[in-house]
């Protein structure tokens, strides 16, 4: 079994197996493959991602990209979720520092943005996306993180809102009509 950097705790689905958080890689190279399905099975309709390889070439430069921190949730071997993190994207600073001056706050250079996360439908209400939201935290902070931002989904399928709002980040502004489903964008912050 794979040393992991953290351990987790996770009540398991009933007639499932073990759950596993794994930071910063994959079990197989196999792996990244079944995150681009699970990416693309949850984000496909908001997004506007009419197929598996225009979601492959979105998620492509994220996974690639070595400032991107993976975050990865296994069931029995298998990927149940992802979460990926990493520094603010110049294309999405001014989102960012828009959002922060809302609450009076100035966005830190180094900050970083929970830029995705997903979790099987199957598994969730299990604990696992907050677990790994946990772990992009914990993995940020030796990076001299002070903030970290996301904007999560609230009042849809697959809601993230409340994961974040568990782990003590603060809301600073809503947007309607960002994605697709009609649910409200949230950017939210942690100051660390």
């Amino acid at each position: 079994m794979p040393k992991q950097k953290h351990g987790a705790t996770l009540k398991a689905p009933v007639n499932s197996g073990k759950i596993e958080i794994v930071s910063n890689r994959v079990k197989t190279p196999g792996d990244l493959e079944q995150i681009v399905e699970l990416d693309f099975k949850t984000f496909s309709v908001p997004s506007g991602l009419p197929t598996i390889e225009i979601a492959r070439k979105a998620l492509s430069p994220w996974l690639d990209n070595p400032g991107t921190g993976l975050v990865t949730a296994y069931v029995d071997d298998h990927v149940v979720g992802y979460c990926l993190h990493c520094i603010i994207p110049f294309s999405e600073i001014k989102d960012y520092e828009q959002a922060a001056s809302a609450k009076g706050l100035k966005i830190d250079k180094r900050g970083r943005v929970i830029d995705s996360i997903a979790v099987q439908k199957r598994y969730r209400g299990n604990g696992i996306g907050t677990s790994m939201v946990k772990r992009a935290i914990s993995d940020s902070k030796p990076q001299g993180t002070r903030q970290i931002y996301a904007l999560c989904w609230k009042g849809a399928q697959g809601d993230s809102y409340p994961i974040f709002m568990k782990q003590g980040f603060k809301e600073l502004t809503t947007v309607q009509g960002k994605f697709g489903d009609g649910a409200l964008a949230v950017y939210v912050v942690k100051q660390l």
